[in-house]
Parts: structure tokens; C-alpha cells; sequence
């Protein structure tokens, strides 16, 4: 009977086999580019974002993913705000920081910011303005971000 167990000990030999019927491949790689390679990352954070919906006088989620401050490199006095949800990559915010912009911690909630975007340029592509709501996992990641937000509204040239 110990002669019919297989023996786990043997080696396999490994063949790799290749199956095409000759043609390119269906699915490839692409390169894409999102326009963000113009500008160097200063500031990322994770959050989850709320835009104000004045039809419905309702914070709407915009999603949960990356927050980001970029600086454009050619122009260093230009600085820009994107939200990119998680898995998807899609943009949830992208507007320049200006002068002028107010971003503070809420009111009622110490991990949560709050501030109004002249031109965010995600629904529409002259730009369009809007409210929103950031919250953070912590108070100090919500101090940090007001502190390099701040910092860049107030290096802005535009």
C-alpha cells in the first residue's frame, strides 16, 4: 500500500507555455499621463473628501483616497490641490491655491477642514466654484494639511 502514495518529494519539471494565435495581444500596457508630471508632489495625505451640493443643501462624499498639493515645476509660485480616489485614481478635486483662499479646521470637528475653491476644475472644464469638507484619521493630520495649504496660498503668485 505505501508503493500507491504519491511521493510529495519529487521534483516537477516546470514547461512554460506560450498560447497566441498569432496576432498582438489583447491587452497591453499604456502609458498614462495625467498632466501631474509638470508639477513635484510637496504635500500627500489620505482623506476622505465632501463637496457642498447647493441643490440639495447637502455635504455630498466625493470618495476616500489621496490629497495631494503639487508645485509646478517650471513656474514655482503655482501651486494646485488634487483628490484622487482610492483603486479608481479618479479625480474627486483639482483647483489652483490662491491668495485670498481660506482653508480652516471645521468648526464642530477638530480632524475635518474646510474651504471654498474659486475654479475646481473636475465637472467642468472652465472651472467652477465649490465647497469643501476634508477629514482626516487625526487632529494632527488635519494641522498638518491646514499648515502646507496655508504655506502654499500664501507662496502662491496667482
Amino acid at each position: 500500500m505505501a508503493n500507491s502514495v504519491a511521493n510529495t518529494n519529487e521534483l516537477v519539471e516546470e514547461v512554460e507555455l506560450s498560447v497566441t494565435d498569432g496576432g498582438p495581444p489583447l491587452l497591453t500596457a499604456k502609458e498614462h499621463k495625467s498632466g501631474e508630471e509638470k508639477y513635484n508632489v510637496i504635500y500627500e495625505e489620505k482623506a476622505k473628501l465632501f463637496r457642498f451640493d447647493e441643490g440639495e443643501n447637502a455635504w455630498k462624499e466625493r470618495g476616500q483616497g489621496s490629497a495631494r498639493i503639487l508645485q509646478k515645476k517650471d513656474e514655482p509660485g503655482v501651486f494646485m490641490f488634487v483628490f484622487r480616489r482610492e483603486a479608481i485614481g479618479k479625480l474627486g478635486a483639482q483647483h489652483f491655491l490662491i491668495k485670498g483662499m481660506n482653508v480652516k479646521v471645521h468648526s464642530s470637528n477638530e480632524k475635518t477642514l474646510t474651504w471654498r475653491a474659486g475654479k475646481d476644475y473636475v465637472d467642468d472644464d472652465e472651472g467652477y466654484p465649490e465647497s469643501f469638507l476634508m477629514r482626516f484619521a487625526t487632529k494632527e493630520l488635519a494641522d498638518k494639511a491646514v499648515e502646507q495649504m496655508q504655506k502654499a496660498i500664501n507662496l502662491s503668485t496667482s
